[in-house]
């Protein structure tokens, strides 16, 4: 009988991420019942100002738009890309999120998000429009849900 020889390399498999929110809230519950919630926030700071820095980057060149593609292709690779609106003009965006699909999928696997699980919305695109040069303002948040809607601005408005 013929050997049969079968190659795979990891970018033959679809990148799909859903444990990494559970993940993500365990360390961040982590840091939070250790450090506080000042701590909990830096952490999200840190992450983000590192790992997300070329998204800020991009903001800061390209402008809102680059935000819109990333949450856009984000959405995608979640699966959920209904749960997104965006309105966008030169100097603002306005994001709504209609039901966070990481919320859905952890109340799923009985994992309760921590009370730390708002600040990967608030501290985390706050962080990015500070380093983008830009203002964030969180508009509305519902912890049951993760739907929220906040806004990425120029200037002082």
């Amino acid at each position: 009988m013929a050997k049969e020889v079968m190659t795979r390399r990891s970018a033959d498999n679809e990148y799909f991420h859903k444990d990494f929110h559970i993940s993500c809230d365990l360390g961040i519950s982590y840091v939070g019942e250790h450090y506080g919630d000042d701590g909990a926030r830096e952490y999200i700071r840190n992450y983000t100002a590192n790992y997300l820095a070329p998204l800020s980057n991009q903001i800061r060149e390209e402008g809102f738009q680059a935000l819109e593609q990333y949450l856009k292709k984000l959405y995608e690779t979640e699966k959920a890309p209904g749960v997104l609106k965006i309105r966008r003009s030169d100097d603002e965006i306005e994001v709504t999120i209609t039901a966070c699909p990481a919320i859905a999928f952890m109340k799923e696997s009985g994992h309760t998000p921590s009370k730390w699980y708002i600040d990967t919305t608030t501290v985390l695109y706050e962080t990015i429009a500070q380093n983008a040069g830009a203002q964030f303002e969180l508009i509305q948040y519902d912890e049951q849900s993760g739907a929220a809607q906040f806004r990425m601005f120029s200037g002082t408005k």
